[in-house]
């Protein structure tokens, strides 16, 4: 293959993996490194995402030594993600391991917490509560919780509107 199609394959994963991030994270701003740059393959903005991508898109991957320079672009406070692919085959991921379990408790416990209160909803209205979240605490009676996925519910109290909030933020329901 010409060095510039290959540049080009490249290119096209770094959009893909720029777009898709764009879109679950609309807070972020994720944008493709120009080919021949040196550094990250994906560039974030503001700072403070966690996370820094190396892309591959090659027929035949040397894993280890991709790795290798994804972490040496990593900035220090960052964990490293290789992107890679080929053609006609699925995108995949590699992280570290001690980062994926972390990634799979946060998930364990944001499902668990969905499951409770789908499950028990009809209980829950009625009742006096004390919701804690990261930055803030909110209490009154429970009118309706009405979820939508395992990581969005509405919650609606006696003394508010109804909120959306993510249930990875919930970190406490005490009932009084």
């Amino acid at each position: 293959m010409k060095t510039r199609s290959a540049k080009n394959k490249g290119k096209r994963l770094q959009n893909k993996v720029a777009y898709s991030l764009s879109e679950s994270f609309p807070e972020f701003i994720f944008k493709s490194t120009t080919m021949g740059e040196s550094g990250v393959d994906i560039q974030v903005y503001p700072r403070g995402f966690g996370y820094s991508f190396e892309c591959k898109n090659q027929e035949s991957l040397n894993i280890w030594k991709s790795l290798e320079q994804a972490e040496k672009n990593t900035k220090q406070d960052e964990n490293t993600i290789l992107v890679f692919s080929k053609n006609r085959s699925p995108i995949y991921a590699v992280i570290k391991f001690d980062k994926l379990l972390k990634l799979l408790d946060i998930e364990r416990k944001t499902i668990k917490k969905w499951w409770v209160m789908k499950y028990k909803e009809n209980e829950l209205r009625g009742k006096r509560v004390i919701i804690e979240f990261q930055d803030k605490k909110l209490s009154g009676i429970i009118l309706g919780i009405y979820t939508r996925n395992p990581l969005s519910v509405r919650i609606k109290l006696d003394a508010n509107q109804g909120f959306d909030y993510a249930t990875s933020n919930i970190k406490d329901i005490e009932f009084i």
